[in-house]
Parts: structure tokens; sequence; C-alpha cells
């Protein structure tokens, strides 16, 4: 430590820098003997087969039904979720042509999504109605700012409603 501080800045980063770079070496011939070595093959192998026996254990007992939909959809991302980690899982053929299909419809299907776009809409429709209640008790002044802030609320509110049936219409 005491070397260090003997040392001019300049000299200090030069230092610095060459013990980062033989640092980052070290680290990556590791890594690759890791990645190399026998035991790290044999278990990124097995992780591969696990996935494999699981996924055609799920397209056994997971079927295209409307009882199963969400978790057949739920399979069909997974599937997907594979394919592009660079897995090549078999696939039923009328599961493939699905699968290469997934997309936003998987999210816009999940009850989860449908619930928060109701409320969302519910909400909305609560604002653009605003202009339609009464703007309460106070000076004359107040109940003008109060039904001009209503007003706004309602012409943004139904901006965003037209927006999400848009949305809706197109597919999104």
């Amino acid at each position: 430590m005491e070397a260090l501080l003997s040392l001019s800045p300049v000299e200090q980063k030069h230092q610095r820098e060459t013990q980062i770079f033989t640092s980052k070496q070290e680290a990556q011939a590791l890594e690759k003997r890791l990645l190399i070595s026998h035991e790290n093959r044999t278990a990124n192998a097995a992780f591969r087969r696990v996935c494999y026996i699981l996924h055609q254990l799920a397209q056994k007992y997971v079927v295209n039904s409307p009882a199963t939909f969400t978790d057949y959809n739920c399979l069909l991302h997974c599937t997907k979720l594979l394919e592009e980690l660079g897995f090549k899982p078999e696939l039923n053929p009328g599961m493939d042509a699905a699968a290469q299909s997934v997309g936003k419809e998987v999210i816009h299907n999940s009850f989860e999504y449908r619930h928060l776009r109701n409320k969302t809409l519910a909400s909305l429709a609560i604002i653009a109605d605003l202009i339609d209640r009464p703007a309460g008790t106070g000076t004359p002044e107040y109940q003008r700012g109060m039904r001009e802030g209503y007003r706004r609320a309602s012409d943004i509110a139904i901006m965003f409603l037209n927006d999400l049936s848009d949305g809706e219409s197109n597919g999104l």
C-alpha cells in the first residue's frame, strides 16, 4: 500500500489498469476451464435433458382445451423460451405451429391482464363521466374552476379510452 502512495497519480493509474487487465485475463481463463471441464458439460447436458423430459410431460398432460387454456398458453410460452435459449424440444405437430405463433396473445389472454385492463377501463370511464357531476358548494369561481378541472380530466380520460379501443381493434 505504501508503494502505491509513493507513486505519482499517473503511475498509480497505470498500475491499477495493469492489475485489472491481469485479473480479467485470469477470470476469463478460469471461466473457460470451468466451461470445458467434464463435470460442467455433464451438468449442462443433464439440465438440458431435464428440460426436455419436463417439456414432454407437459405436452402429454396439458391439452389445448377451454378448461386448460391458461396452462396450454403457459406451455407454449415455455416452449418459445426454450427455443430462444437454443434448446430444440421435440414438439407434437399441432403444438409446433402454435408455439411459433406465441406472442402478445399469451399476455392478453391472461387473467391478470384482462383484470387490470377492465379496472383501467372502468376507472377511465368514471373519470370521463366527471363532467356530468355537480361542482359542489362554494363560490362561483370555485365551481367554475371545478367544472373546468372536470372537463379537462374528462377529455384526457376519453382520449385514453379511445386509444385503448383503437388498440383493441388493431389486435394490440
